[in-house]
């Protein structure tokens, strides 16, 4: 009780929007009775790397009134946004909930930017500030996951991909990977969101619902990402003019892998590259770490083959990154994603698990300059067709303006 007082007087020049945010939502509703707030408007809380701010910027360019706005204080992975906010604070927070809930029909949050638009300490604000209550004064809400812990349990995941959790290293951790949590935040996503953008990811439960989605929103700038970009002299990598240039990333590498568990498979990956170069074949390996995600194409474009991860199931933003790059990807692609959704059918990212890398590597290896061009030219036409900036904001319109008009989502097939 006094940790609470205490909170309550440092926070007292604040009192005067608690009262205000409480009429404020039957006002709301009145507003929204009287003026339909523009269908074309969308706030944007989070990131998907820079996804969020590229969409809102093509959005803006189509007549919409759209918000990028950042809770992120780490701009490793990020540094493209309208606003940086600090949700912790009262003032940043009171400002988004109000901009939210009189100008925008659409707020799309992303990972586990979900029901807190206040996160601090005070325990009003925190009742107060929701998105429960946007959605009550007639804010839809979207929901974009980062991955396996947002929508479904580590159980579903494992039997729908047939062991995945087994090599991950979070598999048991109730910090990270806590069912009983990941079950509540299905549930929320359930309740709350008018829409569960899957993308590209594994086919959950979830995703095949009513408000699931799995089509491709998420887009890359691919004036950004171009196989031309001029690669400045600090960033080149050294290598002979034969050589064969392999390269390998991996995000967050000290937190995600163990001398037991590496859901990505590096150690495979870093055996067979390992193998081939000991069998005397004109490989250049380099691995990203510790690399500014704005950085990375420098690199990436100089590769001849980029190797993503060969346990998921389906691309990531280091193969999405890559092939809108014209690179040669190699990925594993489950034949699940590629027959459960429509844009992973024909993606041209070559195959490959921890049992195959080796072969797989070794042929692309041997296979011919141009041949290896060749297929970088098909990721790069594939990537356009499916995640070029402009296709994900015409996309991104007409299935809002589906919600907007209360339609069913489905079938998929009528956003293509």
């Amino acid at each position: 009780m006094v940790k609470y007082l205490k909170l309550l007087i440092g926070e007292i020049k604040y009192f005067w929007m608690i009262p205000f945010s409480v009429i404020l939502f039957p006002g709301a509703i009145l507003k929204n009775f009287f003026y339909r707030k523009p269908a074309k408007s969308v706030y944007f809380i989070g990131n998907s790397y820079n996804a969020f701010y590229t969409l809102a910027e093509s959005l803006r360019k189509n007549g919409w009134k759209a918000k990028s706005v950042s809770p992120d204080r780490d701009q490793q992975f990020v540094q493209n946004y309208h606003m940086l906010v600090d949700l912790s604070t009262t003032r940043d927070s009171v400002r988004v909930f109000l901009d939210i809930i009189f100008n925008y029909r659409f707020l799309h949050v992303y990972n586990r930017t979900n029901q807190l638009i206040y996160t601090g300490l005070n325990p009003f604000l925190k009742i107060l500030l929701t998105a429960e209550n946007l959605k009550k004064c007639g804010v839809s809400i979207i929901f974009t996951p980062s991955g396996c812990l947002d929508g479904s349990t580590s159980k579903e995941i494992n039997i729908i991909t047939g062991g995945l959790c087994n090599k991950c290293i979070w598999q048991g951790n109730d910090l990270v990977c806590n069912d009983k949590r990941n079950q509540k935040r299905i549930n929320w996503i359930m309740k709350n969101c008018s829409l569960f953008s899957n993308e590209v990811d594994l086919p959950k439960k979830l995703s095949y619902s009513s408000i699931g989605l799995n089509l491709p929103l998420s887009p890359l700038n691919s004036e950004i990402l171009n196989p031309k970009i001029i690669v400045p002299t600090s960033y080149k990598i050294s290598k002979k003019k034969d050589e064969v240039l392999v390269f390998t990333a991996y995000g967050n590498e000290n937190i995600r892998k163990n001398d037991q568990r590496d859901i990505k498979g590096k150690k495979y990956i870093m055996d067979a590259i390992n193998r081939i170069i000991e069998e005397g074949y004109p490989v250049k390996h380099f691995h990203a770490t510790s690399i500014p995600s704005k950085d990375m194409k420098y690199y990436q474009v100089q590769a001849d083959i980029i190797v993503d991860q060969l346990n998921y199931g389906t691309i990531g933003s280091a193969a999405r990154e890559g092939m809108m790059l014209g690179k040669l990807v190699v990925c594993h692609v489950s034949e699940l994603v590629r027959g459960t959704n429509v844009a992973m059918r024909n993606c041209p990212a070559i195959d490959a698990t921890e049992e195959s890398i080796y072969e797989v590597l070794k042929k692309l290896v041997l296979m011919s300059r141009k041949e290896r061009l060749s297929i970088g030219e098909k990721s790069r036409r594939w990537m356009l067709q499916w995640f070029d900036v402009g296709v994900c904001a015409d996309r991104y319109g007409k299935i809002l303006s589906c919600l907007a008009n209360k339609e069913s989502l489905h079938p998929e097939s009528k956003f293509l």
